[in-house]
């Protein structure tokens, strides 16, 4: 008989017995279950075989994740593993991550693991990665990936999972565009519509994490009649990389032309000594030409407080400034030079209070040659030229047709013997004496800066001269590092100063070069006004304009992208 007639006939015969089955039970429910019994019988026509459904495989699938990396801290990124046709039987599934751009404990924590599932249908498991915060630039520090791989032979399904770090930064270039805009912004907030308001900028390393954060410096009014300003509060600009500068306005009044970034009290944090020239000082209704030196300290916590109090109390008409290891007795103290007043030494007692001692300084060798009431110099070096570990001090000579006398030493070496500093006229003058016929035409002395001009490790000079209005000359030295140096170099370029002189490796070549940016009134600086010497490696340099490649540091790129 045919299978179907079979089927037939034993669901004729089912029915007729349901009659007599308990009504509790549903006639349907017997014959949806008789139906269903028959369907898995198979069926065809006069056919001996029969058909079995295959029950499906289980399969996993891991989904890709993705989160934003935050500025610090961790958090959890979590991968979720579902199974599907899970059939009841239980099993484990390996996991572990593997690095794509993004690097293991830089970016995200790498892991590995066992997950284990007991068979349920859309059961489903969760993988926590730990990915870290930074403020790293967008630009060095993109959005990035790491994977997740499930490993188990007898499993199909999606298993590798992508997971994306989104970074929420800004680039470096946008760092510095946002910090142009807050200083030119507190500029003209600050803008007098009478007098010039000046103001200028510096950086140091606030909080203690190696980058460049900045300080600017305004004045309410600068008179161009008297040439005297008044300085208004500070403030400081912190560096926090990828997220920005955080602007702090203090409640500090100080204007600076020369600073000096020292760790004055051995914290290991960068502090600041400023001293000014042409400052207004007004006493009973006289009004002075004079400041005081101001001191500021950070505090743990980043912030600069002022602490001009720890200073002995004098003030000048402030032209030169360097901090230098007087004493030698392992902490900073600093020289100041003031006009009418002569040199100062300002001694510390190794924790950030100073006190005034003259006695270590050859003043009255230097007295000699001056026609002034003090020995008065527009700028001061410290340099170790015999490579003793003990700092020679440089002296930069002002305008000499009614400072100085005839034959005086143009740019005198102090020489530290044994915490006390020397000068001998014979031997200790970076170049000759000029003679009086000579005197009209000298440059005051802006600036010195230390170089390396062949990588021997041995110091070389800078030093940075002008007469103000038509000229300036740059002299290169070089040294023996036995403690004497020799004009190598020298370049005249016409123009008005405004400049400072900065050292770095401007194009990359491993030698160091020499640039000049102008500072003062940044309202009166252009591109033009700037020029690099490019160092040739044999005492001999190329001269060229300074353009916006070249800002190797953020003050300098400050300078050029107003």
């Amino acid at each position: 008989m045919p299978l179907l007639q079979v089927m037939l006939q034993i669901l004729h015969t089912t029915l007729k017995v349901a009659m007599f089955v308990d009504s509790k039970i549903p006639k349907l429910f017997v014959a949806s279950s008789l139906l269903v019994a028959i369907a898995g019988c198979g069926g065809g026509s006069g056919g001996s075989g029969s058909e079995t459904s295959q029950p499906l495989e289980p399969s996993l699938s891991i989904g890709d994740a993705k989160t934003v990396e935050g500025n610090s801290g961790s958090k959890q990124l979590e991968f979720v593993v579902t199974l599907t046709n899970g059939g009841g039987n239980g099993f484990d599934v390996d996991f572990s991550t593997s690095a794509g751009s993004a690097i293991s404990t830089e970016d995200y924590e790498s892991s590995s693991g066992t997950l284990t599932f007991v068979g349920n249908t859309q059961e489903s498991k969760k993988i926590s990665i730990t990915i870290y915060g930074d403020t790293d630039y967008s630009d060095s520090d993109p959005t990035e990936t790491f994977s997740v791989a499930l490993n188990n032979s007898n499993l199909t399904g999606k298993m590798e999972a992508v997971g994306i770090i989104e970074n929420d930064d800004m680039t470096k270039s946008e760092t510095y565009s946002q910090l142009r805009d807050s200083i030119t912004s507190e500029y003209q907030d600050r803008v007098n519509e009478e007098f010039n308001t000046l103001y200028t900028f510096f950086s140091l390393d606030l909080n203690n994490d190696n980058d460049e954060d900045v300080v600017a410096l305004f004045t309410g009014t600068y008179d161009p009649n008297t040439t005297l300003s008044t300085p208004e509060a500070l403030a400081y600009f912190t560096n926090n990389r990828g997220q920005g500068f955080e602007k702090t306005v203090s409640n500090i009044n100080a204007f600076s032309r020369f600073h000096e970034v020292a760790d004055v009290n051995n914290d290991g944090l960068d502090d600041l000594i400023l001293v000014a020239d042409h400052i207004r000082r007004v006493v009973n209704g006289e009004e002075f030409r004079e400041s005081k030196p101001w001191l500021l300290i950070q505090t743990e916590q980043g912030d600069l407080i002022d602490a001009s109090n720890q200073v002995e109390e004098i003030y000048g008409d402030w032209h030169g400034l360097e901090s230098v290891d007087i004493d030698s007795d392992g902490d900073l103290d600093f020289i100041g030079s003031a006009l009418h007043t002569g040199l100062y030494g300002f001694i510390n007692d190794g924790t950030g209070n100073f006190s005034i001692n003259q006695n270590m300084l050859p003043l009255e060798e230097l007295g000699n040659f001056t026609s002034a009431s003090a020995p008065f110099y527009t700028n001061i070096h410290s340099i170790d030229l015999g490579q003793d570990g003990l700092n020679e001090i440089i002296l930069g000579s002002a305008e000499a047709n009614w400072r100085y006398s005839d034959n005086y030493p143009r740019l005198p070496i102090l020489v530290n013997n044994a915490s006390t500093y020397k000068f001998d006229q014979a031997e200790d003058t970076l170049d000759v004496f000029y003679t009086e016929s000579e005197i009209d035409d000298i440059q005051v002395v802006v600036d010195m800066e230390t170089i390396d001009l062949n990588l021997d490790s041995c110091k070389d000079l800078v030093v940075y001269q002008t007469d103000y209005y038509n000229n300036h000359t740059l002299s290169v030295f070089k040294g023996d590092c036995n403690g004497s140096l020799t004009l190598v170099f020298e370049d005249t370029r016409d123009g008005m100063w405004r400049g400072v002189v900065k050292i770095a490796d401007v194009n990359e070549d491993g030698l160091e070069d020499v640039y000049m940016i102008m500072t003062g009134d940044l309202r009166a600086v252009t591109e033009a006004s700037n020029v690099v010497w490019f160092n040739n490696g044999d005492n001999t340099f190329r001269k060229t304009d300074y353009n916006k490649e070249y800002s190797v540091d953020l003050v300098s790129w400050l300078y050029f992208h107003r």
